[in-house]
């Protein structure tokens, strides 16, 4: 921004610079030092207050004010630097003060804030790997000089809490991890020298992302940040690394509560090749102090709703690189677009570089040096009426200009979508020098290898320049009409209200102005049959493409034919015809007739025989004029007239019939199996039904089977009328044996399609599988416990694909064995301790009652001898 207002005294404006930067620190600092009242801090804890510094205040000479236009008051306050010094009052945490221990190691995982603050105050420890999201409990300073946090795709609830890098050198890293309500500091920050910070794969959202003001934030992966109260990243370098992609968001409507706000004197912003840099704000974009700089390698896309897209103070550069592009936008109504304040902004071969501005000031300021190399190619636009493309704060700045594709201007307030004002063709070089920002910016030395530039082109009056990739410096494509030996004007289209000149074997012969509609018409004398005519056009140095007929004899005769496609059984060959045709010779497999008739609307009609001309006919029309002479010559495409649809029932495997329905001319089919060809044939009856025979065995499950509906004429000839795939209906029964209780095999037998199994007791499915054997048996693994007395059971057989697909075939319920036998004890002798006896059946186990009470349980089998119970 400019000074809009000389003070009289140094000391007034030391004062006033003073007050406007004290006043924000306050402010922070009133905001650092409300209590926290959710984050107890112990008795021991170690409470680091930097001590606040005023940054450098820098007085601007009065004598690089420039007045050039007192009625348009070139008056923009600039607004002071925003404190750059944060106050900190939360409390650091010292290792005391930590209660789950790490174990001394360079690596640890974590799961909870206490694990992750024991990490960070541990000396060895280096990397840290988060198992679950996690919570900020207090400020921490971490001990060591390089913390890695690896967050796995968790997030760190930042609580308005810190982790402060604390020494000087340190290094930082978080990767892969969210982290959320962070402070106006950030999470990790530093006011430590040298500090370094990478973010890899993260997504931020806060108060503000990263506080650095003497390290450097290292970009990488895929970065976001959505910001609301500050800015995003305030520090003494940035670096997006190559291929990264940042995104960068914030709604602060205060001009230097910049997204990227550079803070100490030889600030960097460095954006890696392939990497994408995208910021949208409502704050200035970029801002930075003196001797900023700004590199681009990568792709930058900066839009700033309200203010400018980049502000880089006295002596700053930014260079765009081969390869790079930028695209800027600014809201700001007054200001710039782009500046570098008594800086230089160099555009390289190969580089893309954009900007948009509304401001009354010039889209782009520099106040050194402006150049746009030959290779780049570069489109700035004002939209504000009153607005140019280039301006100067707070010196001159020279400005360099080459294009080999030429420049276009638009002069201030005509609308971008018009025509360009000028156009310059290339290869074109400028150079100029320019002082002062507004429309009456001063010009002086231009010099330019176009002599059109250097007589017309005035940075004051221009809203818009391109060049290089975005100057379409051709005017519209030049036609011109048919001519033949009687012509006596000229006709064709052009650029509207260009000058086309028309010439004979390179003569000129007539000239005239093409009118606002893109037409022309040119008187010329009559040429001779052969003669090469050409029209092309110019408009201001441009000229178009030239573009030539030859002129024919007039006597002569010349015309198309264009048949359209012949239906068998049809009575004519019609089509359309231009030009001297008159009649015309049908050629039907080399024999032709002469006839046809050629209506004034440019139609034809050609009678034939219906039925001479068939499927696979070579057809010819020959176009005639009235003496006979062949003008044009054609083929006719030949459609049938048959048609027809053929529809396959489903097909039962080992059935010897395929069967189903047809329609139309259909009376003959082909069956195709796996894609190759078994066979042909079928019946086709009158009712619409047909059958068709096939080998049982040949088609099995699995197959994929088509059938063609065909018609064949009593010649053999066949057509192709259809052709549809054939579905497969699987078939199969299963057939269960009984089930004896407690056993765990199910066994029985299966027929056709039937590969699997499917069991359910009392309605409930309980398990899946079985082996089916070639012999037609099967075995079905059951639990003897899943089986009891009285159950309900069935099985189903199902067909399984290869794919895992299954089809219900057959659906069984299972017969349960009931349980027999008897026991027939020996008598018992009082005081002995076995009750002995003799088993059958199934008895496996014994209990004995006494006065019908039941005493105990058990038993000792032993071959068929009950020998004990107990």
């Amino acid at each position: 921004m400019k000074k809009g207002v000389i003070l009289g005294a140094t000391s007034i404006l030391l004062a006033s610079q003073i007050v406007t930067t004290i006043m924000p620190l306050a402010a922070k600092a009133e905001e650092k030092l409300v209590p926290n009242t959710e984050e107890s801090v112990q008795s021991n804890a170690q409470v680091e207050l930097p001590v606040p510094a005023l940054p450098d205040q820098q007085i601007e000479s009065t004598t690089e004010e420039k007045q050039e236009e007192a009625s348009t008051p070139d008056t923009k306050e600039e607004t002071a630097p925003e404190a750059e010094a944060k106050v900190e009052t939360r409390a650091s945490v010292t290792a005391e003060q930590t209660s789950e221990a790490v174990t001394a190691t360079s690596e640890a995982t974590v799961s909870t804030w206490a694990q992750l603050q024991t990490a960070l105050m541990d000396n060895n420890v280096t990397d840290i790997s988060l198992a679950a999201d996690i919570t900020l409990g207090a400020t921490t300073i971490p001990r060591g000089l390089n913390k890695t946090i690896h967050g796995n795709g968790h997030t760190i609830n930042a609580n308005f809490k810190q982790i402060k890098l604390g020494t000087a050198g340190a290094v930082g890293k978080m990767e892969n991890v969210k982290l959320t309500n962070t402070d106006i500091y950030g999470l990790f920050w530093s006011d430590a020298r040298n500090v370094t910070v990478t973010y890899k794969d993260v997504d931020h959202s806060g108060r503000q992302m990263i506080y650095l003001p003497y390290g450097e934030l290292i970009l990488d992966g895929k970065v976001s940040s959505y910001v609301t109260v500050e800015e995003i990243f305030q520090g003494n370098k940035m670096t997006v690394l190559p291929g990264a992609t940042v995104d960068f968001e914030s709604t602060p409507a205060s001009r230097t509560l910049s997204p990227v706000r550079l803070m100490s004197t030889d600030s960097r912003l460095t954006v890696g090749k392939d990497a994408h840099l995208n910021i949208v704000s409502n704050a200035a974009n970029i801002w930075g102090p003196a001797n900023s700089s700004l590199v681009n390698n990568g792709h930058m896309n900066l839009e700033s709703k309200r203010n400018q897209a980049i502000n880089l103070s006295t002596g700053s550069t930014m260079q765009f690189n081969t390869g790079s592009t930028f695209k800027a936008i600014s809201g700001d109504t007054v200001e710039e677009a782009v500046e570098a304040t008594s800086g230089s902004i160099i555009v390289n071969s190969g580089a893309t570089f954009e900007v948009e501005s509304n401001g009354t000031q010039g889209s782009i300021i520099t106040g050194n040096q402006l150049v746009f190399a030959n290779g780049s190619s570069f489109s700035i636009t004002n939209h504000n009426r009153s607005g140019a493309v280039f301006g100067s704060y707070a010196k001159p700045t020279n400005v360099t200009i080459e294009s080999a594709e030429g420049v276009q201007t638009w002069n201030r307030g005509v609308l971008i979508s018009q025509q360009p004002s000028f156009n310059y063709s290339g290869p074109l070089s400028a150079n100029f020098n320019l002082n002062g920002y507004l429309s009456g910016v001063t010009q002086t030395g231009l010099t330019s290898n176009n002599a059109s530039f250097q007589n017309t082109f005035r940075t004051g009056n221009t809203g818009k320049i391109v060049g290089g990739s975005f100057a379409k410096v051709e005017i519209g494509s030049t036609t011109i009409d048919e001519l033949t030996t009687e012509s006596t004007t000229v006709t064709g289209t052009g650029e509207p209200n260009a000058r086309v000149e028309i010439k004979a074997n390179g003569t000129v012969i007539g000239s005239g102005t093409i009118n606002s509609e893109g037409k022309y018409s040119v008187a010329i004398p009559k040429q001779a049959a052969n003669t090469v005519v050409t029209a092309q056009a110019t408009l201001q140095n441009l000229t178009s493409n030239v573009a030539s007929t030859t002129v024919r004899d007039a006597t002569a005769t010349a015309g198309t034919i264009t048949p359209n496609a012949h239906t068998v059984g049809d009575s004519h060959i019609t089509g359309e015809y231009t030009g001297d045709v008159t009649s015309a010779r049908l050629f039907i497999n080399g024999v032709s007739t002469r006839g046809g008739t050629f209506n004034a609307d440019g139609t034809f009609s050609f009678f034939v025989t219906p039925g001479s001309i068939k499927v696979g006919d070579k057809v010819e029309i020959v176009a005639l004029d009235k003496n006979g002479r062949e003008l044009d010559r054609k083929n006719i495409d030949v459609i049938s007239n048959l048609s027809g649809n053929i529809m396959p029932s489903s097909y039962t495997t080992g059935s010897s019939t395929i069967t189903g329905e047809f329609t139309g001319d259909i009376n003959f089919a082909r069956l195709f199996v796996n894609g190759k060809h078994v066979s042909w044939g079928g019946t086709f009856n009158a009712d619409g039904t047909f059958s068709y025979y096939v080998t049982p065995g040949t088609i099995k499950a699995g197959d994929k089977v088509t059938i063609q509906g065909l018609h064949r004429d009593a010649a053999g000839n066949t057509e192709i009328l259809d052709e549809q795939q054939v579905q497969i209906a699987m078939q199969g029964s299963i057939t269960p044996d009984t089930y004896t209780l407690g056993t765990s095999n199910i066994t029985g037998k299966f027929t056709g399609d039937v590969n699997f199994a499917r069991l359910f007791v009392n309605g409930q499915h309980v398990s899946w599988g079985g082996t089916f054997n070639t012999d037609g048996t099967f075995s079905y693994f059951v639990n003897p416990s899943l089986i009891k007395s009285g159950d309900i059971v069935r099985i189903q057989g199902l067909h399984r694909d290869a794919a895992g697909n299954t089809e219900i075939l057959d659906d069984k319920t299972i017969q349960i064995a009931g349980l027999k036998g008897t026991l027939t004890p020996s008598a018992y002798t009082l005081g002995t301790s076995n009750i002995t006896g003799k088993f059958t059946g199934d008895i496996n186990f014994g209990r004995l009652f006494i006065n019908d009470q039941p005493v105990s349980w058990g038993a000792h089998l032993i071959l068929t001898v009950l020998s004990a119970f107990t």
